[in-house]
């Protein structure tokens, strides 16, 4: 009431630039707003930005709708969809080094760095080795300066407890001189759990087969004594590393291709470099390298977890390089 009483409208939420974490200076700033209130379509007349400066460095805008009456019929919905401005940069800004979005409840809703410097963005293509499977190679990484590294998080043993269950074949299909004992061991385990594993007749060279699935005969009454198997399970994950020019900061990381192995990995990343007039700059959280987290999606931000990674990287098994 407050606020209609003032003839204004409200908005809940929006964004900076779409959510880009860095605002070159000089450029026009894009702000995002929705989730808007003007009473109706035809009662909205303006929309100001009121930018305050808070310790000379961050400055706050608050967007405003100012209502007028009107006798007009049309739709009044109770949000409006979206609407994107673009403001200019005001010289007068030049210490700025942030700028932050509030809503009508004086909220924020998004904020942005504000730098000088230039982005720079392009295609990386990786070749995946197959051998990159091996978990006895692991740390493993691609060749190059810059790549994926592959490294073990955890390797967990389970056991498994089976029987062997005898089978005969009633029918022959393809008889054989020299026969082997093949283990037909299930697909899906349960931990603790005792299960029946066949044991089957085969032909030595195993492109014959005398004996389909339906023509095998179970004996269940002849079962062995109980054995174990035990399984590996190891738990990976991928990063992706590159050595870095000072004050250079990593903005976006997009991958163009699914991780194959045996195949090349295409990414895109965008850099941000810092210009000279930056008295300070931003830089990764080990000095001259970034280090992305490709099973997760996002930027390693551990300091003590982005060493590890660089000690293995340094130690790691290398893939061949590619031939041409």
């Amino acid at each position: 009431d407050e606020q209609l009483a003032l003839s204004e409208g409200f908005f809940y939420s929006g964004a900076l630039d779409f959510g880009r974490p860095i605002h070159l200076f000089g450029d026009s700033l894009i702000v995002y707003l929705d989730s808007i209130w003007t009473f109706s379509n035809c009662s909205l007349s303006e929309i100001t930005l009121d930018a305050s400066l808070l310790n000379d460095t961050t400055i706050v805008l608050s967007p405003q709708f100012l209502l007028t009456e009107s006798k007009e019929d049309c739709a009044a919905p109770l949000f409006r969809p979206e609407t994107t401005l673009s403001v200019l940069m005001n010289p007068s800004w030049k210490n700025t080094r942030q700028i932050k979005l509030v809503n009508t409840q004086k909220k924020d809703v998004d904020s942005i760095l504000v730098r000088r410097g230039f982005f720079s963005k392009d295609t990386v293509r990786i070749f995946v080795d197959s051998a990159i499977v091996d978990p006895e190679l692991w740390p493993f990484r691609t060749f190059g300066d810059a790549g994926l590294l592959r490294v073990l998080d955890s390797l967990v043993l389970q056991e498994f407890h089976w029987k062997p269950l005898p089978s005969s074949c009633l029918q022959v299909h393809d008889d054989c001189e020299k026969r082997l004992i093949d283990t037909i061991f299930p697909s899906t385990w349960i931990p603790n759990d005792t299960t029946l594993v066949p044991l089957r007749e085969i032909c030595l060279d195993t492109s014959l087969t005398y004996c389909i699935e339906k023509d095998f005969k179970y004996d269940s009454l002849s079962t062995k004594k109980v054995e174990t198997y035990i399984q590996h399970n190891w738990y990976s994950s991928f990063y992706y590393l590159e050595p870095i020019e000072p004050c250079t900061q990593m903005i976006q990381f997009n991958a163009l291709t699914s991780l194959y192995f045996g195949s090349n990995f295409n990414i895109t990343r965008e850099l941000f470099t810092s210009s000279p007039e930056e008295s300070t700059c931003e830089s990764e959280i080990v000095p001259g390298w970034i280090i992305y987290d490709v099973s997760r999606n996002k930027i390693v931000l551990d300091a003590v977890k982005a060493k590890q990674l660089l000690d293995q990287w340094d130690t790691a098994f290398v893939a061949k390089q590619e031939k041409p």
